[in-house]
């Protein structure tokens, strides 16, 4: 097993390979890093966000999983690079067509639902400088967001999980959109019981239930075992 270290921020989108590592089983470090003035930065204040531009990743996000001397970034790549250190959990999928369907989900929640939806949504500021704009585009994003959750829903339908009836990496990537989702009032099981029934599966398990602790997130369907 290679040595592991992740860069991770408490309710940040490392949420979800933090989860997955823990409920693997699998040994790594942490680097707990939070939002500073200039961006990311190490909480313990031993990196600032110029150094860790300089050292880590450039562009200065959370999450890098850096895997001995190799640094990963981007979402996708984490996710299917944690799947290969476990191969019999098949997470990455276990045929040619749900390999792609893991990567299809994987780039649309990259690019849609995080990176347009939420963003927009949380921080407009990364898309104007123009305040008087922020309005227009924190409802531009919640617009994105119900629009995502809806596709989700009905993606999963009676599915146990989102590629079918095997658990993959896009299980785990769902699960902080969820929260999110309900900071900003839009996640509920109401509204969404096919998702609700994914997450709650999923907080049913120590391993997930401990990094949500971790991270300061609060269970939404108070499980346990």
């Amino acid at each position: 097993m290679p040595q592991l270290t992740l860069y991770r921020a408490d309710g940040a989108s490392s949420l979800a390979p933090h989860v997955l590592l823990r409920d693997l089983s699998i040994p790594f470090n942490v680097v707990l890093m939070k939002d500073g003035e200039g961006g990311y930065e190490a909480a313990d204040g031993s990196l600032s966000n110029a150094e860790y531009r300089n050292r880590v990743n450039a562009n200065g996000y959370v999450p890098i999983l850096q895997v001995d001397d190799y640094t990963i970034s981007e979402m996708p790549a984490i996710l299917l690079f944690i799947a290969t250190l476990i191969p019999d959990r098949q997470l990455g999928g276990q045929s040619p067509i749900e390999r792609i369907k893991v990567l299809e989900w994987l780039a649309w929640s990259a690019s849609q639902v995080h990176g347009l939806g939420f963003m927009m949504l949380f921080h407009a500021e990364r898309f104007t400088q123009d305040r008087d704009l922020s309005p227009k585009l924190h409802e531009r994003g919640k617009q994105i967001v119900e629009a995502s959750f809806a596709q989700i829903e009905t993606r999963l339908g009676s599915h146990a999980h989102p590629c079918g009836e095997a658990e993959t990496v896009v299980d785990f990537n769902l699960l902080l959109f969820w929260y999110w989702g309900q900071d900003a009032g839009i996640a509920n099981i109401e509204h969404y019981p096919s998702f609700g029934r994914l997450i709650k599966g999923l907080e049913e398990r120590e391993s997930v239930r401990l990094a949500l602790s971790l991270e300061g997130f609060e269970l939404s369907f108070n499980s346990t075992v």
